[in-house]
């Protein structure tokens, strides 16, 4: 099923990410509202559309579109998901770290690394994320 995706993500891993997963449109929030407008059209006529803002984002990172959506480190390891969700419920790096029998600073680092992946900046930001 053909899909257009309104997003705030600026990260190119992200987009990367989102355009991996078969998503036909990507329009910023940051785009005027004809963009959507005409994202929905391009993809219904059977097309792939990104937004100005997207293809400026995206072109900083990789030079051919065939390779937005081949970066292999954009999904999560089991070991990451699992830390975010233990991250989730308020749990220190080293209350997981002893829960997981793992080292903290390893903790750290699959905290990092999988919000690097998602595009998130904060802590806090993993409390809306799905």
């Amino acid at each position: 099923m053909p899909l257009v995706v309104l997003t705030a993500l600026r990260e190119p891993c992200a987009l990367g990410s989102i355009l991996g997963l078969g998503v036909r449109g990507v329009v910023s929030k940051r785009a005027e509202a004809i963009e959507l407008a005409r994202a929905a059209s391009q993809v219904a006529a059977g097309r792939s559309y990104l937004c100005s803002d997207v293809q400026h984002i995206m072109g900083k990172r990789y030079t051919h579109r065939s390779a937005w959506a081949c970066e292999a480190t954009t999904a999560l390891t089991e070991r990451e998901q699992q830390v975010l969700d233990a991250s989730r419920t308020g749990l220190s790096a080293r209350k997981i770290a002893e829960q997981m029998q793992r080292s903290e600073r390893s903790v750290q680092r699959q905290r990092r690394r999988a919000m690097e992946k998602l595009g998130l900046q904060a802590d806090a930001e993993l409390c809306h994320r799905p």
